[in-house]
C-alpha cells in the first residue's frame, strides 16, 4: 500500500517543488549576476572590516516600480552602534523627510537639538523618511531600523494613506486593500525575479509605465470624503502604526508618536468638483458665484459671504465653498467658525494630500490606549497654538504639509522636549537662529528652497486651486522680498557661518558640501574641491560628492586630477564622456573657456562624441556661422533624438536662416522632450512673438517664467510679448518686478513710467520717472517721461520745468519739444506753445499723431489769434491719405476749412467720411460736427 502510494507522492512533489526550485536557482542566479536591487532601505558595506549602513537609492522600486521610485535622504553610519551613541531615527514621508529642504529638516534640526541638550553623548539622527511613501512602507522601513540598535524612533506621518501605495487613491501600482496580499506583493516585487518579470513586462507595455511627475500624476484619482474605501484605509493605517511602534517599543526605543499638522489657512482645496447631480444651469451659476466670492473677498467680506452661503446651500460638498467661507469669516474678525469652515473645506478635499481629522484623531487615540509608553507629540494642535487664529498657513508651510524652516524647528522642538523629559537637569535648546547657523541656513539657502517651491505652488493641481492668482501674488512678493534680502547677504559670510559651523559639526557632510557649493559661488574652486572631497569621504556611497569634487578640480584647472576623481566615481563611463560632463560642469558654472578646453580632450578621445559634436555647433553658432552650425546640430540630433539641447539650438539656427516654419518644430519639440527648460521657452516665445502669434507666445514665456520666474533676459522678454498683445496691465507686473530684481537700472523704471502712463496710473508713473531721473540725470526721456507725468496729472508748471531740464540735455530731443508745446498751450503761451509743437514735427516728419494734433489745434483753437486754418490745411494734407486713421485727417481737413469761412464746403467734406470707418468712441463727435456745418458754424474747441 505504502509503496502505491510513494509514487505518486514523490509525483506531487515535483510538480509542485519543481517550479520552486527552479524559481530558487533563477532568483540566486539573478542575485549572483548582480540583476535587481535589495528590498531594504540600507545596505551594508565594510570599511576596514567595519560594518557600515547606507541608504539604498532603490528601496522604493518594489512599491512604485522602477520608473517612480523616489531616493532616501542620504546616512551612513556603523551597523554596531559606538558606546555613548545615541541613535534617533525620523520615519515617515516627504514632510519627514524635510522636503523641499531635507538638509535643514526636522532631522537636521533635531540633531542640533539633542546635541546641545545632550553634550555627553554623540547624537546621531537618522532620515528614514522618503517622499510619496505610506504607513505600508514606512513599516517595513521600521523594521529594518529597529534591528540597529535604535535609542528612539520619531514616527511623523499621515498624509499620503489615500495616495501612497496601496491606497484607493494612488497611481502606484496595487493589489487591494488585504493586508495579506499587500504583503505577498511587496515580497515578491523585493525578489530578483519579481523585478525581472516587472522589466519585461514594462517593455512589452511600456505606456502603461510612467515617469515621475509629481502630484500632477494624481489628478484623475479623486475620492471623495463618503467614499467607503477611506475606512479601510484608517484601519490598515492603524494596524501598520501598531507593527511599527511595537517594532520600535520591543528593540528598546523611546517611540515618539506625533500628529500631523497641514496647511488650513493658505491651501485651498486641491480638488473640489461639485455635486455630479447638479443641472448644467447650477453649474453654471456655481462658477459664477465662486468668481464673485473672489473678487468679494479682499474688500467686502460680509458681502463675498452672503455669496458664499447661497452657494453652499446650492452644493454643501464642495470644498472650495467651505475654504472661501473660512476666508471670509477670517476677515471678519476669525475665531472658531473660520476654523471650522477650514477643516471642513480639507475634510472634502478629493485630491487628499493632507491628512485628516480622522487619522490625527486614531493617532491621538492608539496613543492614549497603547500599553506601550508611546510619548505622544501633538503637532498639529502645537504648531496651531503657535499660529494666529490657531490656523497654520504659509509662515509654516510651503504648500500644503512641507513645513518651513521655522515649521521645521517647531515640530523638531516639540520632539527633543519629548525625547528628554528631565529638562531641569540639561542645557537649554538653541534657538531657531542657532539652529539656522549650525545647518548652514542663510538667506540663500533660504531663496533657493522658495524659487524650488514657486513653479511647484504654480503647476497641477495647485494650478487648480480656486486661489491659485492670489498665491501667484503672494509667492511672488515672498521671492522679490528674498531677492531683496540677498543684497545685503553676500556668499562670503555664508562660508564664513559654514566654516565656523563645522569646528563643531567636523563630522557633518552636509555642511561640507554646502560649503563647496558656496565656494564655487565665489569662485574658490581649489577649497570647494577640498570641501567636496571631505564631504565624500564621511559619504563614501553618494557618488553625487565625487562628481562635485571632480568638477570643482576642474574649473581650478586641475584637468588631469579631475579625471582620475571621476573615473573613479563612475569607472564604468568612457573616457571621452568622463570629458564632456566635466566640461558640462563647467558650462553650468559660467566657464566657457574651460569648457571648450575639457571638450577638446573630449574629442581627442572621441571625436564622434556625441555632446563635443553639439558644443561644437554651438560655438560655430556663437560666432556667427550658422550655416555651418546647422549639419552638426541635425547629425546630433540623428544620433540621440531626445537631446533637447541639440534640438533646441538646431531650432534656433535654423529660425535665424529663415527656415523658419522647422526652426519652430524642432524647438517645439525640444520643449516637448523637457518641458521646463525655461531657456527653451524663451526661444520659442520669441520666434512666435516675431511671427505674429502673441498668444503662443504668452502661453510659452509664462511657462518659461514658471521655473525662472527671476531671470531678468525672461522678464525682459516677457514685456515684450505682453507690450505686443497690448495688456498693460500684465507688461506693468513684469517691470515691477524687473525694478525690484534690479532698482538700478534706469531703463526699466522709464519702461515702467511708460506703462503707468497707459493705465492712467499718473502718480505712480511720476515715481518710477523720478526715480529714472536720479540714476540717469543726463537722460532726456527720463525728464520727458517725468514731464508726462506731471501733465497727464495736471501739473502744468512742474511738467514745464521736467521737459525743460531735457531739452537742456537735448535740445533737438522731440518728445520733449512736443510735450513742453502741450504745456505750454495749457498755461496760456499759446504762440510760444504752437511754435514748440511745429519744431517737434519739423524734427520728426513721420510722427503722424503729432502732425495731426497740431493740425487740429490750428483748426479748432478757442483763441482767434491762434487759429491758423491755412497752415492747419498745409499740416494736414502732409498725413497719409490711407489706413485705419484716414478719417482723421478728412476731418481736420474739414474743420479747417469751416474754420476758413467755408462751412458748406466743409459739411461736403466730411460726409466723404464712412461713419463705420470712425472708432465708435468718436462717432458721436463726428456727427455733432456735421452737424454744426450744415448749419453753417465752424468747430471750435471749448479749451486749449
Amino acid at each position: 500500500m505504502l509503496g502505491h502510494m510513494r509514487k505518486p507522492l514523490l509525483r506531487s512533489l515535483l510538480v509542485l517543488g519543481g517550479p520552486v526550485i527552479l524559481l530558487l536557482f533563477l532568483e540566486g542566479g539573478l542575485r549572483l549576476w548582480g540583476f535587481g536591487t535589495a528590498p531594504h532601505f540600507f545596505l551594508t558595506s565594510f570599511e576596514d572590516g567595519v560594518a557600515y549602513m547606507s541608504e539604498n537609492p532603490h528601496v522604493t522600486r518594489p512599491y512604485f516600480g522602477p520608473r517612480l521610485e523616489r531616493n532616501p535622504f542620504p546616512a551612513h553610519f556603523p551597523r554596531q552602534k559606538p558606546p555613548g551613541e545615541f541613535r534617533v531615527f525620523v520615519l515617515g514621508e516627504s514632510a519627514a523627510m524635510g522636503d523641499p529642504i531635507p538638509e535643514f529638516g526636522l532631522s537636521r534640526q533635531l540633531d542640533v537639538l539633542l546635541t546641545a541638550a545632550l553634550p555627553q553623548r554623540r547624537v546621531r539622527v537618522i532620515n528614514a523618511a522618503i517622499t510619496a511613501i505610506n504607513s505600508h512602507v514606512i513599516r517595513q522601513v521600521a523594521t529594518e531600523c529597529a534591528r540597529l540598535e535604535p535609542d528612539a524612533f520619531v514616527i511623523y506621518m499621515g498624509n499620503n494613506e489615500v495616495v501612497g501605495p496601496y491606497g484607493p487613491g494612488t497611481v502606484f501600482p496595487g493589489i487591494g486593500s488585504r493586508p495579506a496580499l499587500i504583503h505577498a506583493l511587496t515580497w515578491w516585487r523585493g525578489t530578483r525575479t519579481g523585478q525581472l518579470v516587472e522589466r519585461a513586462m514594462e517593455r512589452l507595455h511600456p505606456s502603461r509605465y510612467r515617469e515621475w511627475e509629481g502630484m500632477e500624476m494624481f489628478l484623475d484619482r479623486q475620492v471623495r470624503a463618503d467614499d467607503p474605501r477611506l475606512a479601510t484605509t484608517r484601519r490598515l493605517f492603524e494596524a501598520n502604526l501598531d507593527a511599527m511602534c511595537r517594532a520600535g517599543s520591543d528593540a528598546g526605543a523611546a517611540v515618539v508618536l506625533c500628529t500631523v499638522a497641514v496647511n488650513l489657512r493658505d491651501c485651498a482645496p486641491l480638488g473640489s468638483s461639485p455635486d455630479p447631480a447638479l443641472s448644467k444651469a447650477d453649474r453654471a451659476r456655481m462658477q459664477a458665484g465662486v468668481e464673485q466670492a473672489l473678487t468679494l473677498l479682499p474688500r467686502d467680506a460680509a458681502r463675498a459671504l452672503t455669496v458664499i452661503e447661497e452657494g453652499l446651500n446650492l452644493d454643501p460638498g464642495l470644498p472650495d465653498w467651505h475654504y472661501l467661507k473660512g476666508k471670509a469669516l477670517a476677515a471678519l474678525g476669525g475665531g472658531a467658525p473660520s476654523r471650522e469652515a477650514f477643516i471642513q473645506a480639507r475634510e472634502l478635499d478629493t485630491l487628499r494630500f493632507r491628512a485628516d481629522t480622522a487619522i490625527n484623531d486614531r493617532i491621538r487615540r492608539y496613543a492614549a490606549n497603547s500599553a506601550m509608553p508611546l510619548r505622544l507629540v501633538d503637532v498639529e494642535r502645537h504648531l496651531a497654538d503657535q499660529s494666529p487664529d490657531g490656523l497654520c498657513g504659509e509662515s509654516t508651510f510651503y504648500d500644503h504639509v512641507h513645513l518651513t524652516f521655522e515649521g521645521q524647528y517647531g515640530v523638531a522642538r516639540d520632539v527633543a522636549e519629548a525625547l528628554l523629559p528631565d529638562l531641569a537637569a540639561a542645557p537649554p535648546l538653541p534657538s531657531a537662529a542657532v539652529c539656522a547657523a549650525a545647518l548652514g541656513w542663510t538667506p540663500w539657502q533660504a531663496q533657493a528652497a522658495l524659487m524650488g517651491m514657486y513653479g511647484r505652488r504654480l503647476l497641477p493641481p495647485f494650478a487648480n486651486q480656486v486661489d491659485r492668482a492670489d498665491v501667484e501674488r503672494r509667492w511672488m512678493e515672498r521671492l522679490l522680498a528674498g531677492q531683496g534680502a540677498l543684497a545685503t547677504n553676500e556668499p562670503a559670510p555664508t562660508v564664513r557661518m559654514l566654516t565656523g559651523a563645522l569646528e563643531t559639526r567636523a563630522a557633518d557632510p552636509v555642511l561640507w558640501q554646502l560649503l563647496g557649493q558656496a565656494q564655487m559661488h565665489l569662485g574658490e574652486f581649489p577649497a570647494a574641491a577640498e570641501a567636496f572631497g571631505e564631504a565624500a569621504c564621511l559619504l563614501p556611497q553618494h557618488v553625487a560628492l565625487q562628481h562635485m569634487q571632480s568638477a570643482a578640480l576642474a574649473l581650478a584647472g586641475r584637468f588631469d586630477a579631475a579625471f582620475r576623481q571621476r573615473h573613479a566615481a563612475s569607472p564604468e563611463l568612457a573616457d571621452d564622456v568622463i570629458w564632456s560632463l566635466l566640461a558640462a560642469s563647467a558650462i553650468a558654472q559660467g566657464h566657457t573657456e574651460i569648457a571648450r578646453a575639457l571638450f577638446e580632450r573630449a574629442r581627442l578621445a572621441n571625436p564622434r562624441n556625441h555632446d563635443v559634436l553639439v558644443n561644437l555647433a554651438v560655438s560655430r553658432a556663437s560666432r556667427g556661422d550658422t550655416s555651418a552650425a546647422i549639419p552638426l546640430f541635425e547629425s546630433a540630433v540623428r544620433h540621440r533624438p531626445d537631446d533637447d539641447i541639440a534640438l533646441a539650438n538646431l531650432g534656433v539656427a535654423l529660425y535665424r536662416i529663415g527656415r523658419k516654419t522647422e526652426g519652430l518644430s524642432a524647438l517645439e519639440g525640444a520643449a516637448a522632450r523637457h518641458p521646463h527648460n525655461a531657456e527653451t521657452r524663451n526661444s520659442l516665445a520669441m520666434m512666435y512673438l516675431g511671427q505674429g502669434d502673441v498668444d503662443l507666445a504668452r502661453r510659452h514665456i509664462r511657462l518659461a517664467l514658471l521655473d525662472r520666474p527671476l531671470a531678468v533676459d525672461i522678464l525682459q522678454s516677457a514685456v515684450l510679448i505682453e507690450e505686443a498683445a497690448r495688456d498693460a496691465e500684465a507688461q506693468a507686473e513684469y517691470l515691477h518686478r524687473l525694478i525690484r530684481l534690479s532698482p538700478s537700472t534706469p531703463a526699466f523704471q522709464e519702461h515702467y513710467g511708460e506703462c503707468l502712463l497707459r493705465l492712467g496710473r499718473y502718480g505712480e508713473a511720476e515715481s518710477a520717472y523720478t526715480a529714472a531721473t536720479g540714476l540717469a540725470p543726463e537722460s532726456p526721456s527720463a525728464w520727458h517721461g517725468l514731464g508726462s507725468a506731471r501733465a497727464y496729472d495736471g501739473r502744468q508748471a512742474a511738467a514745464r520745468a521736467a521737459f525743460e531740464k531735457a531739452l537742456t540735455l537735448d535740445a533737438d530731443f522731440a518728445p520733449a519739444r512736443f510735450g513742453l508745446g502741450q504745456v505750454l498751450l495749457q498755461l496760456g503761451d499759446g504762440s510760444a506753445g504752437l511754435d514748440e509743437l511745429r519744431r517737434a514735427c519739423t524734427l520728426v516728419p513721420t510722427e503722424w499723431a503729432w502732425r495731426r494734433r497740431l493740425a487740429w489745434i490750428l483748426a479748432t483753437h478757442p483763441d482767434a489769434a491762434l487759429r491758423q486754418p491755412a497752415e492747419a490745411l498745409d499740416w494736414a494734407a502732409s498725413l497719409p491719405a490711407a489706413g485705419t486713421d484716414a478719417w482723421m485727417r478728412v476731418d481736420i481737413q474739414a474743420a479747417a476749412t469751416a474754420a476758413g469761412g467755408d462751412p458748406k464746403a466743409a459739411e461736403k467734406l466730411l460726409s466723404t467720411v464712412t461713419l463705420a470707418d470712425v472708432p465708435e468712441a468718436y462717432r458721436t463727435a463726428v456727427q455733432d460736427r456735421l452737424t454744426r456745418y450744415a448749419r453753417g458754424d465752424s468747430y471750435v474747441e471749448t479749451a486749449p
